[in-house]
């Protein structure tokens, strides 16, 4: 499973649950660095919010609508949408 020094008195399954919580927090801090702009910019309290589909779809519809309102005063269609030739 894990490659260990073992001694008499070493905790096997422990020093594996210590790994695998080390492991989860490389994870974690990776999920972090990758959404922090996106908390920053969505204005929610904390990244785990992204996680929740009704504060992240406050936080959507809070950002994109003065966005839309701006567009539609600058002269683009309500129903504008991007597409490639």
């Amino acid at each position: 499973m894990y490659n260990l020094p073992i001694a008499d008195n070493l905790n096997i399954s422990a020093l594996a649950g210590l790994f695998d919580s080390r492991a989860t927090s490389y994870k974690y801090l990776y999920f972090l660095s990758l959404v922090e702009s996106f908390v920053a910019e969505l204005k929610v309290n904390q990244a785990n919010d992204l996680l929740n589909l009704e504060i992240l779809t406050n936080a959507y519809e809070k950002t994109i609508q003065p966005l839309s309102s701006l567009a539609t005063i600058q002269g683009f269609s309500a129903n504008w949408v991007y597409a490639e030739k």
